[in-house]
C-alpha cells in the first residue's frame, strides 16, 4: 500500500527551527581558514610564516610538515591536505597553510602575511589534452583516473541492421551545485580523540578520512550529521571538515571553520564536465535499436567519487534501450 512519508527536516527547516554548523557557538571556540593557492598549478618553493606568526590575535598556523597523514581521499588517496614546499598545486582550492585565530574578523589579516615563494606553471584544463602523452602528468599515476568499458550485446551489428543511424556530439559543462548553506564544520577534541560537527552528505566517510589523516582508529572519530542546507554531490569531499579536525586537534580547542559563499564557488567540487559522442540506432518506427557511446568525463585534479559518476554514466546509456 502506498504511503507518503514527509522529510524528516522539513518542519523545522521551513519553520527556521533547525540547527545548522554555523548556529553553534561551543565555549572557547576559535577559528581556522586555509591558505590558498594563488595559481591552479605551481611549484610551492617556499612558505614563510613568520611574519604571519606575529600577528597578536594568531593561535597557531599549521603546514603540511604538521598533518600525521597528509593524504586524503575518498577512494584513492590522492589529495593533499595541505601542499608542502617543493611540491605542485593541481588546482585554485589547494590549502597552503591552515591558520587559527581568536577572532574571524582577524583570520585574512593574518592569511595576506604569510610569504609564499611560487614558480608557476601551465595549467593542464582540457581532459583530452591530458591524455596526452607528452602532457605533464599531475599525479605520479598519470592523468587518466579511469578506463570503463560496458557492452551489452553486439553494437556494429545493430547499427548495420537499423534504419536509421545518427552520431552527435554532446558537451555538458561543469555544474556549481548552488547549494543554499555554504560549507561549515567544526571540530572539537574529544579524550583521545576528535569530534567533528559537520554539515557535509556522508559521515561515514569524513570519519574513515578524518582519522586516516589523523592516524586515529576510526572509533576515535566522531562525526555528527547537523542538518544539511542542500549539496547534491556537491558536498561529497572534504571541504573545511578535516581543517577544522585537524586544527582542534593540534591546538586541543574547538575550531569551527566555514566558506564563504565566493570560496565555496571557486574550491568545492563540481559537477563533471563531460564530452559525449553518440552514435543512435533506431527501426522504421522510431525504436531505439543500438547506441555506441563515448564519453570523456573531466573528474578535475583529483579522484574524488570520478570512477563511480561514469560507470552510472555509462548504466545509464544502457537503461536507455
Amino acid at each position: 500500500m502506498n504511503q507518503r512519508f514527509p522529510r524528516v527536516d522539513s518542519d523545522e527547516k521551513v519553520l527556521g527551527t533547525g540547527i545548522y554548523v554555523d548556529d553553534l557557538a561551543l565555549p572557547g571556540m576559535v577559528y581556522a581558514k586555509a591558505l590558498r593557492t594563488k595559481y591552479p598549478r605551481a611549484k610551492i618553493n617556499k612558505i614563510d610564516i613568520t611574519k604571519a606568526e606575529k600577528h597578536p590575535d594568531c593561535i597557531r598556523i599549521l603546514t603540511a610538515k604538521d598533518v600525521p597523514n597528509n593524504k586524503i581521499g575518498h577512494i584513492r588517496q590522492d589529495w593533499d591536505v595541505l601542499i608542502a614546499e617543493g611540491d605542485i598545486t593541481r588546482f585554485i582550492g589547494d590549502g597552503l597553510a591552515l591558520v587559527a585565530t581568536h577572532h574571524k574578523e582577524t583570520l585574512d589579516e593574518v592569511l595576506n602575511l604569510i610569504e609564499v615563494d611560487y614558480t608557476e606553471l601551465t595549467p593542464i584544463t582540457d581532459p583530452v589534452v591530458a591524455m596526452k602523452e607528452e602532457t605533464p602528468k599531475i599525479h605520479e599515476t598519470g592523468n587518466i583516473l579511469s578506463h570503463e568499458h560496458l557492452i551489452r550485446g553486439e553494437v556494429e551489428q545493430a547499427l548495420a541492421n537499423s534504419k536509421y543511424v545518427v552520431t552527435q556530439e554532446y558537451h555538458m559543462p561543469i555544474g556549481e551545485h548552488a547549494f543554499m548553506e555554504p560549507e561549515c564544520a567544526i571540530g572539537i577534541p574529544e579524550g583521545d580523540g576528535i569530534k567533528v560537527y559537520t554539515a557535509a552528505q556522508s559521515i561515514f566517510d569524513e570519519q574513515h578520512e578524518i582519522s586516516r589523516m589523523l592516524n586515529l582508529p576510526a572509533e576515535k572519530v566522531h562525526c555528527v550529521s547537523m542538518l544539511v542546507g542542500g549539496g547534491f554531490g556537491g558536498k561529497e569531499d572534504m571541504s573545511v571538515q578535516h581543517h577544522a579536525a585537524l586544527m582542534a586537534w593540534v591546538i586541543k580547542k574547538p575550531v569551527k571553520v566555514k566558506f564563504s559563499r565566493q570560496e565555496s564557488f571557486n574550491y568545492h567540487v563540481k559537477r563533471h564536465k563531460m564530452d559525449m559522442v553518440f552514435t543512435t540506432g533506431c527501426d522504421e518506427n522510431g525504436k531505439l535499436t543500438a547506441l555506441k557511446a563515448v564519453i570523456i568525463a573531466d573528474t578535475g585534479a583529483y579522484a574524488s567519487l570520478g570512477g563511480p559518476v561514469i560507470q552510472r554514466c555509462l548504466h545509464a546509456c544502457r537503461r536507455a534501450l
